[in-house]
């Protein structure tokens, strides 16, 4: 299986509905950032085909092999706070002393070791 890079459209079905309007509503009181796992060039296209560089600082973007590393902590600013949708980066996170975010949209089960949100409209509530 491949992808072609120049297809503009092919990540549509990738954002979530309420990722934009909630974007909209972050994006003049926090400075918002990317921490992704994946290859730099794959992911850096994604988020441009998708309209959504405009909201990140560049600054902030931290793609990486793999986000469960000293390396990566190093380069994070201790006062973020980072929002994903994998438990164990959450807590990795956490232990690490990072405010983490746990995005849990496939059932009811909240985190013991970090916070646990269920759709992006709750994080400004939190924040």
């Amino acid at each position: 299986m491949f992808f072609m890079l120049q297809n503009t459209h092919i990540y549509n079905v990738n954002v979530y509905k309420e990722t934009l309007e909630v974007l909209e509503k972050l994006k003049d009181k926090y400075r918002l950032g990317i921490y992704s796992e994946g290859t730099k060039k794959f992911q850096n296209h994604k988020f441009k085909s998708l309209g959504l560089n405009k909201y990140f600082d560049k600054d902030l973007i931290f793609i990486v092999d793999a986000k469960d590393t000293k390396e990566v902590l190093e380069k994070i600013p201790k006062d973020a706070i980072i929002v994903d949708d994998k438990e164990t980066i959450c807590e990795f996170l956490t232990k690490n002393e990072i405010r983490a975010i746990w995005l849990n949209r496939k059932d009811n089960r909240k985190s013991d070791k970090c916070e646990t949100i269920y759709s992006l409209f709750e994080l400004p509530v939190i924040l």
